[in-house]
């Protein structure tokens, strides 16, 4: 296998292979042992609405326990669904003295499956083969004798590719990592603005006192002096309030959530997020039951809000 005529070789993994010498980045293309397809003819008018449906279309196929990642493409009438643990290959590319952070982009064999009429020979036991129309791994010996194989190379690669996505190990796609971010920096920014009204709060009620204890030396008496801490006291309590309130609500914004609105008034929080994802808007819900946060849900829109 030739790696050295482009900056991010195409590595073809299975499961009989022997480890490779790469150093820096590199793409993979998926063997079928390390996926799980379906072939569904669906009239869906977009890949994004692919994407939402693949969990449930190949929900009989997989372990339950497994948290997978999807991909899904129109090839002709049909839609193929694929499935594929990302745990798992970081998990077997660790044998192969590869580190998962190498990975850019993850291709499946399926999308070449034209190309294998000629099988590609994996080792001197394994081909993988187009049985059908669908890339498949078979024994070379149920193979003729005769057979020709063809050696994978660059010339497979194709266009496109997907980002090679896992919570699990630590990876997380630019497009989410921006979001994160924003999201991060609108509630460092929240603690901030709070921060300094807290600061300016405080300062204030240190210039009344000082001020009220100048122009009326009775107020020296401690009764007084308690009459107005108290008084400025509850103002303190409201700060720390909304600041508790702000900490709870940053935990229920996850990735694939979208923050569409925040209100915070003096007795009163609206936070509105928008998920596409039911398995995410379930999480969300649970989480702010936990923190006793009223939240409902209006199909992709859910509402959190409660009393200060």
């Amino acid at each position: 296998m030739n790696f050295t005529e482009n900056s991010k070789p195409l590595l073809l993994l299975h499961k009989e292979m022997t480890p490779p010498t790469i150093e820096g980045a590199f793409d993979l293309m998926l063997t079928p042992q390390f996926y799980t397809l379906k072939k569904e003819s669906l009239l869906l008018n977009s890949r994004r609405q692919a994407q939402k449906l693949a969990p449930s279309i190949l929900e009989n196929l997989l372990d339950k326990e497994i948290k997978y990642t999807y991909f899904a493409y129109k090839d002709g009438e049909d839609w193929i669904f694929i499935a594929y643990d990302p745990q798992e290959i970081g998990v077997f590319l660790d044998t192969l003295h590869l580190r998962s952070q190498q990975v850019s982009k993850v291709f499946f064999a399926q999308q070449i499956v034209s190309k294998l009429d000629n099988p590609v020979a994996l080792s001197d036991n394994e081909s993988l083969v187009n049985l059908k129309n669908t890339a498949t791994i078979l024994p070379r010996s149920l193979l003729p004798k005769e057979q020709e194989y063809q050696a994978f190379d660059e010339s497979f690669r194709i266009k496109g590719g997907i980002p090679f996505e896992s919570s699990n190990l630590s990876i997380i796609p630019k497009k989410e990592a921006r979001i994160v971010g924003a999201i991060a920096l609108l509630f460092a920014l929240m603690f901030f603005a709070e921060g300094m009204r807290y600061h300016k709060t405080g300062t204030k009620i240190e210039n009344l006192l000082t001020q009220k204890l100048q122009q009326n030396p009775t107020l020296e008496s401690q009764y007084a002096r308690e009459n107005i801490e108290q008084k400025y006291q509850k103002i303190d309590r409201e700060e720390r309030q909304k600041r508790e309130v702000l900490k709870k609500l940053s935990k229920l914004i996850l990735l694939q959530v979208q923050l569409k609105g925040l209100l915070l008034e003096q007795n009163h929080f609206v936070m509105t997020l928008e998920s596409l994802d039911e398995k995410t808007s379930k999480r969300i819900l649970s989480l702010a039951k936990e923190q006793q946060i009223q939240a409902t849900q209006n199909k992709t829109e859910i509402k959190i809000e409660g009393s200060l």
